[in-house]
């Protein structure tokens, strides 16, 4: 949201504003409980996922443009085409073709992976880009963190504190308010 509005100078309302640092206090404050500082590398974890989601919102911003003119069909086939290509280009830098040589199972793992936890996601969110805009789907993508804490506390069973609780209900909230139209 704040990129679009710096860099393709799309408006910039207070309400917005306001929803969105909501939305950021809410990610902090979920998250902020199972922070451990001086327990391995919390700066550097920090550092890479700023950077990632740097990373996100560019992807985000930029590709709200490609999709209205390509479609989502389109850009995910050639999002996940160009990704493919450069993961088989860093396996055979990295690794023996040898590695290759694995259990049925382990290649049908990897196909459904692939299927449904990156050309799946990414085809949604091209959709939710084209239908919505890049803007309120970003603000939709802040639910990711609220639904990994739920979904944490309810598989596995990790504590769940009202710190957490109300960070979500205020993601929820700046999210359900944005896109209230």
């Amino acid at each position: 949201v704040l990129l679009s509005a710096i860099f393709l100078g799309k408006p910039l309302t207070r309400r917005t504003l306001s929803l969105l640092l909501a939305s950021y206090v809410g990610v902090a404050l979920a998250v902020t409980p199972d922070l451990r500082f001086g327990a391995g590398n919390t700066l550097l974890g920090g550092v890479l996922v700023l950077g990632s989601a740097l990373s996100f919102a560019i992807y985000m911003m930029r590709s709200g443009q490609v999709v209205l003119r390509l479609g989502s069909t389109r850009v995910t086939a050639y999002a996940t085409a160009i990704a493919c290509v450069l993961c088989m280009l860093q396996f055979l830098v990295l690794r023996p073709l040898s590695a290759l040589v694995q259990p049925w199972q382990v290649h049908a793992l990897s196909i459904a992976m692939a299927l449904f936890s990156t050309v799946l996601p990414i085809w949604l969110v091209t959709e939710a880009i084209h239908r919505l805009g890049a803007a309120t789907a970003s603000m939709f993508g802040s639910l990711g963190p609220i639904f990994t804490i739920l979904l944490a506390w309810a598989l596995l069973h990790e504590p769940l504190d009202p710190m957490q609780l109300t960070g979500a209900a205020l993601v929820i909230l700046a999210v359900s308010r944005l896109t209230k139209r």
